[in-house]
Formats: structure tokens, sequence, C-alpha cells
């Protein structure tokens, strides 16, 4: 019969508990943070984007019609329109046999 293997609580507390603490933070404080700080760059860099785009093609309206442009709704509505359409979607759709067993 072997012997019991001898306890390593204390010691693997006192050395992996620094070691999850700083794992659970960088989990779930920093890189949260981080993510959202590049995802929120990203959306402003996008909307500027669009904002250049929507100012030249109103501008380019503006030069051809001053006084009147303002009051073209069609002419605005179909610059507007790319950005203001819904996004492209999809569907994914699985085909199994015994499809009531797999997804219960």
């Amino acid at each position: 019969m072997r012997p019991a293997p001898a306890p390593l609580a204390p010691a693997l507390l006192r050395r992996m508990g620094p070691l999850a603490l700083v794992a659970g933070l960088l989990v779930g404080v920093v890189l949260p943070s981080v993510y959202r700080r590049v995802s929120l760059q990203e959306r402003i860099g996008q909307a500027q984007i669009w904002a250049r785009e929507v100012a030249t093609r109103v501008e380019a309206n503006a030069t051809d019609r001053p006084g009147l442009w303002a009051y073209d709704r069609p002419a605005l509505a179909e610059i507007a329109r790319p950005i203001t359409r819904s996004a492209i979607g999809g569907r994914v759709r699985v085909d199994t046999l015994r499809a009531d067993e797999v997804f219960v």
C-alpha cells in the first residue's frame, strides 16, 4: 500500500491564489475593456467615413440647386438610403437525421 501524498493546499494556495486573481482580472476586466475601446474606435471611424460620404453627396446636391436642395426630399432620401437600409441578414439551416434527438 502506498503512503498518502503530502497535503498541497497551503503551498498551492499561496502560489496559485495571486495567479488566479491576476488571470481573473485579465479575463474579466482588462480584455473586455480593451475590446470595448477597439470596437468603439472602429464604429467611430465607420461613422466618420459615412458622414464624409453623405456630406459630399449633399454638397453636390446643394451646389446644383442652392436654394431648393433642402426641400428635395426624394433626393435626400436617395442619398441617405445606403446608410439607413436594413442590414444584410442570413439564416442557417441544419438538416440532420433524428433532429428531434439532437436539438432537445
